[in-house]
């Protein structure tokens, strides 16, 4: 039991936990900002333009006559549906934009310099008095390097796999046998 709570304690102090958990509170806030956004400013817009009191109000009845014990009629409210589409496309639109500009500011978007060349590297290279052909061309030797560097990396992972060990097995058991080929080929020629 003590081992358990431990492991919570080490779970709950982590960093991400807490992030996390500040994330869900400022989510919630903001869900009541674009809830209000499309509820109180966009559906009255709406409604205006389909000529309904509120968008919420569009349905279709399904079956005109209430159930027993039922107070309402049979409905397939398609005007909440698309109220909470509203709701969804703005949200995602919003925090699509906040993840952009804080990748942004961290760096991790593709830089617009170069693949191999980071916006400091540029912006250093630019006060050296080197031209935009240089820095692209800086880039493009980077990037011939890099693209070497994984090559050889992929064949070196491939020669120590269990596939490129057997590969070379092979190999060198083709190899014996064309010699023994050679050799069996010589002796008859020699009689």
């Amino acid at each position: 039991m003590r081992k358990f709570f431990k492991d919570f304690k080490a779970f709950i102090s982590k960093g991400n936990i807490l992030d996390m958990a500040v994330g869900v509170i400022i989510g919630s806030a903001f869900s009541a900002i674009i809830n209000s956004l499309v509820n109180d400013i966009l559906m009255p817009v709406i409604a205006l333009m389909v000529n309904v009191q509120s968008l919420k109000e569009l349905s279709i009845t399904l079956h005109a006559e209430s159930a027993p014990g039922a107070g309402d009629a049979l409905t397939w409210n398609y005007g909440n549906f698309i109220a909470a589409i509203i709701n969804f496309l703005l949200i995602a639109l919003v925090l699509f934009c906040i993840i952009k500009a804080v990748m942004a500011a961290n760096g991790f978007t593709h830089p617009k310099h170069g693949e191999c060349i980071t916006k400091q590297e540029y912006k250093k290279f630019r006060k050296e008095g080197k031209s935009k052909e240089e820095i692209k061309a800086i880039n493009a030797q980077r990037v011939e390097e890099k693209k070497k560097a994984d090559e050889e990396a992929k064949r070196v992972a491939f020669e120590n796999s269990t596939e490129g060990l057997l590969k070379k097995a092979v190999e060198l058991l083709e190899r014996i046998e064309e010699k023994d080929n050679k050799d069996k080929e010589n002796k008859k020629a020699s009689k």
